[in-house]
């Protein structure tokens, strides 16, 4: 992805339920998702670039739009460089000027689909020219 996967790096703080349910936390004292040494999330399939619990990724997964991500348009301009930067120049690119990645979302069958989220939160279909 054109994004270096930034949605993989964030911290991503775990319901109770979601703890319940198995998914793996920093430390038995942490509500937080694990993530590896090198700031990727543990559920990151390194070869296909895919979330492996997909279907049962977390609630603070499901509702992150990286398009809305002030951060995501230094990671396009600049690459990942360390969260302090992103936050640093994120301030400094205008609204107006932000860039946006289709974004994947799977069916119920599993398969991947592409699409573009509107600012309303709600995907657009995907046009023949894209």
């Amino acid at each position: 992805m054109g994004c270096e996967l930034l949605c993989c790096r964030l911290f991503v703080p775990l319901s109770l339920e979601e703890m319940a349910a198995g998914l793996q936390t920093q430390s038995p004292l942490s509500n937080l998702l694990r993530q590896e040494p090198d700031g990727f999330c543990c559920y990151l399939d390194r070869a296909t670039r895919r979330c492996t619990i997909w279907q049962r990724r977390p609630l603070v997964c499901r509702r992150y739009n990286c398009n809305d991500d002030p951060k995501l348009q230094v990671v396009l301009r600049e690459g990942f460089t360390s969260f302090g930067r992103l936050i640093e120049q994120s301030k400094l690119i205008p609204r107006d000027r932000w860039q946006s990645i289709p974004l994947l979302s799977r069916s119920p069958a599993g398969e991947v689909k592409r699409g573009r989220r509107r600012a309303s939160g709600r995907r657009t279909k995907k046009t023949p020219a894209e």
